[in-house]
């Protein structure tokens, strides 16, 4: 189903968690849906069930009675209460993971967060899922009998997978707007694999005393890096380092990661293991650190290490803490000694990633199945 020709259109409204690592898949995933010819729009809700509730209600109701009535509401599963707004209006529900399949791990404080997704999953039309079947296929078979689960990722734009959709190198929303020229013009200066792109994702929180060792690891290896510290983080840098060490790293409040990973420049990713980060990483066969902070990452960790074989995990000391010397170590390992063999391995999922998307790959089906089932109603 390359592209949909039939008289009445599938129209999708997404209702998206308004936090960065949540609206890029959701996006790239409606315009994945509007190539094959299906209508999408995006809701932004900063205000939850109640305002939320009655917003999409508004929504639903005025493409009432006109030529394209939304049809389904494709909703963040940190947003449950969607489906319920889908089944007043008797139309599709379908709950959005952005998360992979084998989520398993949680802290206190996002603990209800993270089960509320799972509230109502079984009343679902649809469960999708931003993997590929071949990433996680135990997980995914056994997912699939307890819901309608698609695996419809990965959901990156095409350029950097199967190019079928024209002009889509980049999500096109960035909660954090920058001018990436000084970054860019920076890594031009690198020679290839020759900088470690250090970045935590938008939302963890380190302590200071873990940043300071961080940033001496990173000073006592012999390599440049580009690290990302948000404005909320930059007091926790230890006094003038950003000066002191100006020569061989550069250090920015935000970037835009898939510009950087592409870089000829960048020779591994030290990450939190987000999911978003590591499916971009895999994309482009950057090698990976993993630094874990909460949910799913410490599982995608070892994945990363112990699965994909494609990067290695930091070791924690008995006081929380990653030294600077274990840091040290990591890199060097990363960037010297195992790092061929991390690309290549790499290089092996991001071909089962492009099949999986190209015409007739797992996710492409899966993503025309949706279609077809909203378009039947």
């Amino acid at each position: 189903m390359e592209n949909i020709t039939q008289k009445h259109t599938a129209h999708v409204l997404a209702v998206v968690y308004p936090v960065q690592g949540h609206i890029c898949p959701m996006l790239q995933f409606c315009r994945r849906l509007v190539s094959k010819g299906a209508e999408s729009a995006a809701a932004y809700l900063a205000r939850f069930e109640t305002v939320g509730s009655q917003a999409l209600g508004d929504l639903i109701e005025e493409h009432l009675g006109t030529h394209d009535p939304i049809t389904c509401i494709m909703y963040d599963a940190f947003l449950p209460w969607g489906l319920n707004v889908a089944k007043k209006y008797g139309i599709f529900g379908a709950a959005f993971f952005t998360q992979p399949c084998g989520l398993t791990e949680s802290y206190p404080a996002y603990l209800e967060l993270v089960l509320n997704q799972y509230s109502n999953l079984d009343e679902a039309d649809f469960v999708l899922v931003n993997t590929i079947y071949e990433l996680e296929e135990e997980i995914v078979d056994v997912m699939s009998k307890e819901c309608p689960l698609l695996t419809i990722g990965p959901t990156i734009p095409s350029f950097y997978v199967d190019k079928r959709i024209p002009h889509d190198k980049e999500y096109g929303l960035s909660l954090y707007p920058i001018d990436p020229t000084p970054i860019t013009k920076w890594l031009s200066t690198k020679s290839p694999k020759s900088v470690v792109y250090v970045s935590f994702g938008s939302m963890a929180c380190l302590t200071k005393a873990q940043i300071e060792e961080l940033a001496w690891g990173l000073k006592q290896s012999k390599y440049h890096f580009l690290w990302v510290v948000r404005a909320s983080e930059e007091h926790k840098l230890p006094n003038g380092f950003a000066d002191e060490l100006a020569a061989k790293g550069l250090i920015v409040r935000w970037c835009p990661q898939l510009e950087v990973l592409s870089s000829e420049a960048i020779g591994c990713f030290f990450t939190h293991c987000g999911w978003n980060s590591t499916l971009e990483a895999l994309v482009l066969s950057v090698p990976l650190i993993g630094m874990p902070q909460w949910t799913d990452q410490p599982m995608v960790a070892k994945l990363v290490e112990g699965l994909w074989k494609v990067g290695v995990r930091v070791k924690v000391n008995e006081e929380g803490l990653i030294r600077r010397e274990e840091i040290v170590e990591r890199v060097i390992e990363v960037m010297e000694e195992k790092r061929v063999e991390f690309i290549e391995n790499a290089k092996k999922w991001l071909d089962l990633m492009k099949k999986a998307m190209s015409k007739g790959g797992s996710s492409d089906r899966n993503i025309d199945e949706f279609i077809s089932k909203i378009l039947r109603s």
